[in-house]
């Protein structure tokens, strides 16, 4: 038996040295938002987990040779055998009610639109604003979208009007997704003014994240799936069971070296292009409709200087345009090029809105970008939705005046 006993152990060894490798990788992760150790919680509670799955086949191997194979096998097969069943009925009944249900053209379902009158009642100064989360508002950093606020202000500063500012925007949405909305529904609700914001989604387009996209990038944009990823490519039972989280943690291992933060040139940036056809198209369909087009330039944090804690709240480029360079390796765009990108499309709103004399709301140049206006990327703080709404009120109240003395 000492060859046996000689083999075991450096069995044992090798996956000693294996899994000590995969956890150590793990470990040299960090979290953006640190509690402990440059951990946050559910990472740490990973680590902790992870440590303890690794020891059970050593724990296992133990008891096999203390108790006997044969009798560790007939007291645990009763045991496993209910739990692969289990796992079996799981699945089957997973892969059976499987649904992923998306608006087949604009990928997730607009907001509810049954309660507004179409066409706009006489009397009544109808607005509506486009736009992504930054418009309809999402839960989270940004509860409400600024249409509401802007209603309550417009109402207020012209006192016995009836204005109504109806919320088209929807999250994940781009210039695309709004000029097809707009035709389809928007159109026949005959706003007086619509308001464009978009710069960022159409930004990220750019890029095929292996999480959102399938293959590589299409001037059409047919590319990028995102919120409708499932039903292009739905999730496995595991993927189900484990949720994203097996993903995110993974992104982890030995990131320092595997994923790199890159400056693009603004020629990666390659939707570029696509967003100003859409954009003029967008305005040109508003103004033949008889309605006024208002575009809005969009504020990001992108900044230079960034605190830490500033930062840490940065996660568009690595969630959005992750891109994989090889079997373990994965770039994402800097903070300093997604700047120089931002700054590249609220330029091209500003010469759309110039060369077509659209009005414009530039609160790209208006904003400060800090964490009072801020909560990541691009979405506001509850004094940002305020500050954005005070600015588009500013900008179009001798608008509405005006347009309910016709």
């Amino acid at each position: 038996m000492p060859g046996l006993r000689a083999r075991t152990g450096i069995a044992v060894a090798a996956y000693g040295i294996v899994v000590g490798a995969i956890w150590i990788g793990f470990a040299l992760g960090s979290s953006r938002a640190p509690w402990l150790l440059g951990y946050s919680k559910s990472y740490l509670v990973f680590l902790v987990v992870l440590a303890v799955t690794m020891m059970v086949p050593p724990l296992v191997l133990g008891l096999g040779r203390r108790l006997g194979w044969r009798k560790l096998l007939s007291e645990t097969a009763p045991s496993l055998l209910v739990l692969a069943a289990v796992g079996l009925l799981s699945a089957r009944v997973y892969y059976a009610r499987q649904e992923h249900r998306f608006d087949p053209f604009l990928q997730s379902p607009p907001r509810p639109v049954e309660a507004i009158e179409a066409p706009r009642p006489p009397g009544v100064v109808r607005i509506a604003a486009l736009g992504g989360s930054t418009t309809e508002g999402m839960e989270g950093p940004q509860v409400d979208g600024y249409p509401a606020r802007l209603e309550s202000l417009l109402r207020h500063t012209e006192p016995g009007l009836q204005i109504e500012v109806l919320n088209a925007g929807h999250v994940w949405w781009t210039t695309k997704h709004s000029m097809i909305y707009y035709v389809t529904q928007v159109r026949r609700w005959r706003p007086d003014v619509v308001l464009v914001l978009h710069a960022v989604n159409d930004l990220y387009r750019s890029c095929s994240p292996a999480a959102f996209a399938l293959g590589e990038y299409r001037d059409d944009w047919s590319h990028f799936y995102g919120p409708a990823i499932n039903g292009a490519r739905p999730p496995s039972f595991l993927r189900f069971v484990l949720g994203t989280s097996l993903r995110r943690m993974y992104l982890h291992w030995y990131s320092r070296w595997r994923i790199h933060e890159v400056d693009y040139p603004l020629e990666r940036y390659r939707s570029l292009a696509p967003f100003e056809r859409n954009l003029e198209d967008l305005v040109g369909l508003i103004a033949a409709d008889g309605a006024v087009p208002v575009l809005i330039t969009q504020p990001a944090l992108y900044r230079l200087d960034l605190r830490p804690e500033e930062r840490a709240l940065i996660r568009f480029g690595e969630e959005f345009c992750l891109t994989e360079t090889g079997w373990l390796t994965a770039e994402y765009p800097s903070v300093a090029s997604l700047r120089v990108a931002m700054d590249a499309f609220n330029d091209t709103i500003r010469r759309v809105a110039r060369e077509n004399g659209t009005r414009l709301v530039d609160l790209d140049a208006e904003m400060p970008r800090n964490l009072e206006m801020l909560a990541d990327d691009v979405h506001y703080t509850d004094a940002g939705v305020d500050f954005v709404s005070a600015r588009v009120a500013a900008r179009i109240d001798e608008l509405v005046a005006n347009l309910s003395a016709r």
